[in-house]
């Protein structure tokens, strides 16, 4: 059994061509494990400041803006897995995609939503797409 979890910041930084980025990223990368692999479950999540469990309709095709909090996605993608996807019986992997802005005060819980993510996932992808305007505020 394996899952993989999209998690996207859909946030005000986060522009059309960004959100297209990460939406054909997302999409490619779906239909090549769908075509490859049986048994795979999906989640997808989308945020802002607050983050929400979203269908696959809405997450390649709802539009939304707002703040960043980072940790808002990963913390729910967490509250998924404790839920319904225990690591002794699913191989996990959640992959992230953001511009790399996010509102400072957020950033030491976002790496902490991190460390845990990898901590239980067989492997946790980061896609920060670029040109910003903003340099990322994600440090490590």
């Amino acid at each position: 059994n394996a899952v993989m979890i999209f998690i996207m910041d859909v946030s005000g930084s986060m522009d059309s061509s960004k959100k297209y980025l990460a939406r054909s990223l997302f999409f490619v990368l779906s239909r090549f494990i769908k075509r490859k692999y049986n048994n795979i479950a999906f989640e997808f999540v989308s945020h802002t400041t607050v983050a929400k469990k979203v269908n696959e309709y809405e997450f390649f095709h709802k539009a939304e803006s707002g703040g960043t909090y980072i940790s808002s996605g990963l913390n729910l993608a967490l509250d998924l897995i404790k839920e319904k996807y225990s690591p002794e019986m699913w191989n996990i992997y959640p992959i992230y995609a953001s511009d790399g802005d996010n509102w400072s005060e957020d950033n030491e819980r976002a790496m902490k939503s991190v460390k845990e993510l990898c901590e239980i996932s067989n492997m946790f992808g980061y896609a920060e797409l670029l040109p910003s305007t903003y340099s990322t505020t994600m440090y490590y």
